[in-house]
């Protein structure tokens, strides 16, 4: 049995996700009595970071950024048999939610110190307690980032531990301080990497690996240069350090406040700028904790407000651009009622039809649902607004959510009409019930909630467009689906647009470009805005995701139709083999680097933790099964993973019986939006009031008869109807493929890679109970031939073994013991040198 090395690049919380999951996924077998593999294994992971920063970017120990979204619970594992306290370690190695509430629950003055450091983080904490009960929850945002960092860091020392109590064949390296600075994939089983020593510059001589897990999450540039780089503030959102910078500036009294008057520059309306406002709030006496009738809440000092006029000065270059309020948390909000008319087939009928364009479907179809909701127009949901309208209309919604926090927004409803449009197919109070059935019903169909969201992404269903034909009809879709799953949580928000209000933040239009540094006055100016100081948020990018650019212009390039990664997230070499690495960073959000398109499969969904909950049993365990296939001499595991995964696929057959039966669901969620469009020509005034009559299929019917007779009397009528009849007439139904059904999400379905598991270890148990010595399969039978049948002479002199499949191996290792002793020095060869057993 060979040993393997795993490498994993980035030790943030996908690849501590990893290590944990691995780990316990070991556990729960070795308890269980279950076969494990105990070949040496070596996991090394390889970290920018020093120790002491903790887990990547976003949940730094020092950051104290506020949440954006609430918390997973433990990743599902099978803990059959286990006793209560051995399910409960396992448990509490992937458990974040458990793990952050112990971590609050053990800083009893925590509030009273977030309230110095970030006012946006105490908000989110005094949001989620309940003072009646002690209770907190964990499924909202509620505080700040460094404890999920600590958490997530106490998580991976204990699993550690136990690896090195129960796993004696698991090697484990954490590197800090390291960066994989190139890689080679001149044998693309074998990676090359090229380490560099970040404390001595040096770089390390080439060590390989087995496999490579490209975990490099979400990679970020800093905005500026030149002088305003030297004089602004370009790092995370930690309180000391913005206070150094601040104090650096002359911003700060003696007592630590800001002085009056002074004005700082934030780049963006978005969550990255909204990270610095309540570290500023911080520095003032603006926000103060008061108690009431037994509750504390948080109230603005509007006499102090009038000191700190134009105090933050956000900027951006788009106009009405400005992040949301998260007025639906999570998957599980509130749907309105009233909507069980749009039926899960419906939604699930989108993701199957061919030639779709889901997102801009589903838009129409959630601005529909508002209005109806709202008393509105579809044409009023969501439009273009200037920044100062837009402004007000956050203000306004987040004041009725203030005073009643059962009120359902018309953000809340939008945001929510997207979620599950888009993600849980379902509009019922009981999503997971419901999603439960609709799997039942239709298992072939149904995926998990972020495989949904990365195929709405992916282009090759589209062969009969080009990929610029692509972009052009999503891109101004995109832009609204992410604002809106990636809003700020409701108290932050409310926050900001309470103090935007009183006119202590403001706006100004410009791009960083813009932005000039007087060395005279001491000053930034944006036109005529001018602020002492400057906080510029890094953005998002692929260009320095370094390694990434190392490893495209390795890579065969797809065509447009194509997708770029093969399933499981590994791309193909130039040669045209199967690359040994996993990506999981930025690269698979698509566009175009430096030249090489990787649009075909993306997943925007790197700085989402609950996606990575999501994704990484199914690498974990892609992981194992590979490396296990790699112990045993197998040259080409991916390939031996395809066909566990061919296996296990439905016929065409099969997957059209159930895609089929799309068909009606989709004429009739058709038919319903044109109904829509032509109530909203014809009854404008009456459309909300139409619209829920009509969702009585009789009562949609007379008010389509009754607009078709006055169609003969008014030539604007009788022009909506005919555009109505020819947008139902033309409607079709075809069903994507299930080879493109399948092309369009990068990753293996939960139930896929169980049933790939299951057959690899019952393959496993075949070849561990294998007569054959070890000494003897590795020597006698390293150079098979193609028909698997002939040695070559030489087999006295090789040490190792590769196998190009399972079936080879097991053939070999069972036709052997007919025919030839246990021991190599008695096989006997025929003249030509060749093994004459077959």
């Amino acid at each position: 049995m060979q040993p393997t090395t795993i490498a994993i690049c980035g030790f943030g919380s996908r690849g501590r996700l990893f290590h944990n999951i691995y780990i316990a996924e070991q556990l729960a077998l070795l308890w269980q009595g279950k076969l494990v593999d105990q070949t040496f294994r070596r996991h090394v992971y390889y970290e920018m970071q020093s120790e002491s920063e903790g887990p990547g970017t976003a949940f730094q120990l020092n950051s104290k950024a506020a949440l954006n979204t609430g918390l997973p619970g433990p990743v599902p594992l099978n803990l059959d048999g286990l006793t209560h306290r051995q399910s409960n370690i396992i448990k509490g190695l992937t458990d974040v939610k458990s793990r952050y509430k112990s971590l609050v629950m053990a800083e009893p003055d925590l509030l009273d110190i977030l309230m110095t450091e970030n006012v946006s983080a105490a908000a989110l904490l005094l949001h989620a307690t309940n003072f009646e009960t002690g209770d907190f929850n964990t499924d909202i945002p509620c505080g700040p980032r460094n404890l999920l960092g600590k958490a997530l860091d106490s998580m991976t020392n204990e699993a550690s531990e136990l690896a090195e109590k129960y796993l004696p064949w698991l090697k484990i390296k954490i590197r800090y301080d390291t960066q994989i600075v190139d890689i080679s994939f001149a044998d693309p089983s074998k990676p090359t990497l090229f380490i560099k020593d970040l404390r001595t510059g040096q770089i390390e001589p080439p060590t390989h690996c087995d496999i490579l897990l490209k975990a490099t999450g979400t990679t970020w540039r800093v905005p500026v240069a030149g002088d305003i780089y030297k004089n602004a503030y370009t790092g995370v959102p930690d309180p000391e350090s913005v206070s150094k910078y601040l104090k650096e500036h002359d911003m700060l009294t003696e007592d630590g406040f800001l002085i009056p008057g002074k004005s700082i520059f934030i780049g963006g309306t978005s969550l990255s700028a909204y990270d610095y406002i309540g570290l500023i709030f911080a520095k003032t006496r603006l926000v103060k904790l008061e108690n009431s009738a037994g509750y504390k809440e948080l109230v603005i000092d509007e006499a102090v407000a009038k000191d700190y006029q134009g105090l933050i000065k956000l900027f951006n270059r788009t106009p009405g651009d400005i992040s949301p309020a998260r007025h639906a948390d999570g998957m599980s909000a509130s749907f309105p009622d009233g909507f069980e008319f749009i039926t899960p087939e419906m939604l699930l009928s989108v993701q199957v039809k061919k030639n779709c364009d889901p997102l801009p479907l589903i838009l129409d179809l959630s601005r529909m649902v508002t209005a109806i909701a709202t008393n509105k127009l579809p044409a009023d949901i969501e439009p273009h607004r200037s920044t100062t309208e837009l402004f007000d209309h956050l203000f306004d919604e987040n004041e009725r959510l203030a005073a009643n926090p059962k009120t359902l927004t018309e953000t809340a409803i939008f945001r929510k009409c997207l979620l599950s449009f888009l993600f849980t197919l379902s509009t019922s109070p009981n999503i997971h019930e419901h999603r439960s059935l609709l799997r039942r019903k239709y298992p072939l169909l149904v995926r998990e909630p972020w495989d949904t969201f990365r195929s709405m992404n992916y282009t090759a269903t589209h062969k009969d467009r080009t990929e610029e034909m692509f972009q052009d009809r999503n891109r101004l879709t995109k832009p609204i689906f992410n604002h809106m799953i990636s809003s700020a949580p409701f108290p932050i928000h409310l926050l900001i647009t309470r103090l935007q209000k009183l006119g202590v933040i403001t706006w100004v239009q410009c791009d960083y470009n813009q932005v000039c540094w007087s060395l005279q006055k001491n000053h930034f100016k944006v036109r005529d805005a001018v602020a002492e100081v400057l906080i510029a948020p890094r953005a998002l990018t692929e260009t320095t995701d370094y390694l990434g650019l190392q490893v495209l212009p390795q890579m065969r390039q797809p065509k447009v139709t194509e997708p770029f990664y093969q399933k499981g997230r590994m791309p193909l070499a130039a040669s045209g083999g199967v690359v040994h690495m996993l990506e999981l960073g930025i690269l698979g959000h698509g566009g175009n680097f430096d030249g090489r398109l990787t649009r075909g499969v993306q997943w925007q969904d790197t700085h989402s933790l609950e996606a990575g909950v999501q994704l990484m049993p199914i690498i974990v365990n892609i992981v194992s099964i590979v490396e296990g296939m790699v112990s045993f001499g197998l040259s080409q595991p991916f390939n031996e993973l395809k066909k566990y995964y061919e296996e296990i696929l439905p016929s065409q057959n099969e997957f059209n019986r159930q895609a089929k039966q799309m068909k009606a669901p989709s004429y009739q969620l058709y038919r319903f939006m044109a109904y829509s469009r032509l109530i909203e020509k014809i009854y404008p005034q009456k459309y909300s009031q139409i619209m829920r009559r009509g969702q009585d299929a009789k009562m949609r019917q007379q008010v389509i008869s009754q607009i078709k007779m006055l169609g003969g009397r008014h030539q604007t009528v009788r022009e909506a109807y005919s555009s109505f009849e020819k947008e139902c007439a033309d409607h079709s139904f075809d069903p994507i493929s299930l080879e493109d059904f399948e092309k369009s999400t990068p990753d293996f379905s939960s139930t896929q890679i169980q049933s790939m598991k299951t057959a690899w270890q019952k393959t496993m148990k075949q070849l561990s109970s294998a007569p054959l010595g070890e000494k003897f399969a590795r020597t006698a039978l390293r150079n098979i031939f193609q028909n698997f049948s002939k040695f070559k002479s030489n087999i006295r002199n090789v040490n190792t073994v590769d196998y190009n499949s399972i079936e080879d191996f097991l053939q070999v290792r069972t036709i052997i013991p007919k025919h030839i002793s246990t021991t190599v020095e008695e096989i006997d060869l025929d003249e030509e040198g060749h093994y004459p057993g077959k």
